[in-house]
C-alpha cells in the first residue's frame, strides 16, 4: 500500500521517462544487430562496430535468431 504522502510525482515521471529511453535504445540496438547480421557480419564485428560488449551482442543475436525462427514457423 502506498500512502499519498509517499508518492513523488516528479520522481515517478523521471523514472518512467528513463525506462522509456532505455527501451528505445535497446530497440535501436536490436535493429542495428539484426541489420548487421543480415549483411553476414559476425557478432565480434558487430560488437566492435557498435562499441558494445560481446555478451550484449550475443544475447541480441540469439533474440534475432529466435525471432527469425518464429517467423519461419508461421
Amino acid at each position: 500500500m502506498i500512502f499519498l504522502t509517499e508518492y513523488d510525482e516528479k520522481k515517478h515521471l523521471r523514472h518512467t521517462f528513463e525506462e522509456g529511453v532505455q527501451k528505445g535504445r535497446n530497440a535501436k540496438l536490436f535493429d542495428q544487430v539484426q541489420i548487421k547480421l543480415s549483411k553476414g557480419k559476425s557478432p565480434e564485428q558487430i560488437a566492435d562496430e557498435l562499441e558494445e560488449s560481446i555478451d550484449t551482442i550475443l544475447e541480441l543475436t540469439n533474440q534475432c535468431l529466435l525471432q527469425q525462427a518464429d517467423r519461419e514457423l508461421k
